[in-house]
């Protein structure tokens, strides 16, 4: 509707063509780095994840851990983690701070753009000081809705990140399952005995000849 009244009342089809490529080029940059930031985003859950597991396992473990004096071990390993996680935050926040420069790079030049041709055609006598401040109401009027879609859309992108981390999370298997066909495990009210044979622990990450047998 704006593209039209600048054409049919102001007779400026350069305004138009101006306020067009403007919206054009911050929809077309919103988008692609929106979607360019959900890898930062990703890396961030992935090693928020990690940093937290090792916390945990190391506190839940400390006793082993101090066993085999492997305190060092564990602080250089968790603050690894914490680099990575710190360093892709960072990475998160600065594209998100480039998005928003390369937007209101987008609004400050169509609006300078078209104020500057207003201006010539107030002093050519072409347009009076009213038409000048209506334009520029509809300028400032036509991006401040496409400020509220970008917050939006990028909400959305970083939620459907953060559901894909959950699914994946929810999607993981207990390593511990009962063999196929188990039956129930039949406790006698007069007393029970547990008995242990051929127990074995192994790390899935390790062959099973290594570990606790």
């Amino acid at each position: 509707v704006v593209f039209v009244i600048f054409y049919t009342s102001y007779k400026m089809p350069a305004l138009a063509v101006i306020a067009f490529f403007g919206i054009s080029g911050y929809c077309i940059s919103t988008i692609t780095i929106t979607l360019w930031r959900k890898k930062f985003r990703k890396a961030t859950n992935r090693h928020d994840n990690a940093l937290h597991d090792k916390a945990t396992d190391s506190l839940m473990n400390f006793e082993t851990v101090k066993y085999f004096t492997n305190e060092q071990y564990e602080i250089d390993d968790y603050s690894d983690s914490v680099r990575a996680y710190v360093k892709n935050d960072v990475s998160t926040q600065a594209s998100l701070g480039m998005l928003n420069s390369i937007q209101q790079f987008f609004i400050s030049g169509t609006l300078g753009a078209v104020l500057c041709l207003s201006a010539y055609r107030v002093q050519q006598g072409e347009m009076n000081v009213g038409d000048f401040v209506a334009i520029n109401a509809y300028i400032v009027q036509l991006f401040a809705p496409l400020g509220f879609l970008g917050t939006i859309y990028n909400a959305i992108i970083q939620a459907f990140v953060d559901m894909a981390n959950l699914s994946d999370l929810l999607a993981l298997e207990p390593d511990v399952v009962d063999k196929p066909r188990a039956k129930p495990l039949k406790i006698n009210e007069q007393g029970s005995e547990i008995e242990f044979r051929n127990v074995r622990f192994h790390y899935p990450s390790l062959p099973a000849t290594t570990g606790l047998q």
